[in-house]
């Protein structure tokens, strides 16, 4: 098998990754080639095909945190699943898998957010997949402490009300006017 060369300007080491034509020694691809290249990567001395992969999601964990939905651009969420419960410290809990740019998240939607859910789209959340929610932080203020809990508003399309607020239960109404919410 012929040695290859990197096809980096003035070098003349052996090439060991390459993509389409860019051919790069392993010091180029320190440098500059795992940023730029987005397909699999080849060793050519090994033949094998080493995946490129973004552990963001890996260090943020499986479940919404408040955090994440701070630091989403759209603040937007794609229902993927149509849950279950789970046993937790405070009882059964309801999660849903979740589509938030382009990352899986498991949701625990609290009591507003499940009352505002089920409002819009029925109490059986497999009427809530392909459904965008609206995510939204808020700061509440319990036992002198400041927390912040996340929000879910359901986003309004066709079938569902024009105006973006909050349905819930006739006397256990939580309006988008009366909270504080995050950008």
């Amino acid at each position: 098998m012929e040695e290859l060369q990197c096809t980096h300007e003035g070098c003349n080491k052996e090439a060991r990754w390459f993509s389409g034509r860019m051919r790069l020694c392993q010091s180029h691809w320190n440098e500059r080639g795992r940023f730029e290249m987005i397909q699999p990567m080849i060793n050519f001395k090994k033949r094998k095909v080493i995946k490129i992969v973004d552990v963001t999601e890996a260090m943020e964990g499986q479940y919404l945190t408040v955090e994440c939905v701070k630091s989403s651009p759209t603040k937007e969420a794609v229902v993927t699943d149509g849950g279950e419960y789970t046993k937790s410290d405070y009882g059964k809990k309801l999660c849903i898998e979740i589509n938030i740019d382009r990352k899986k998240k498991i949701y625990r939607p609290n009591i507003d957010s499940a009352k505002n859910l089920a409002g819009v789209w029925g109490k059986e959340s497999d009427l809530w997949v392909g459904k965008t929610l609206l995510l939204r932080f808020l700061s509440t203020i319990v036992d002198g402490n400041s927390e912040e809990t996340i929000l879910a508003i359901p986003k309004m399309g066709s079938g569902t009300p024009t105006t973006e607020e909050t349905v819930t239960e006739e006397d256990d109404v939580v309006s988008t006017e009366d909270i504080i919410m995050g950008d």
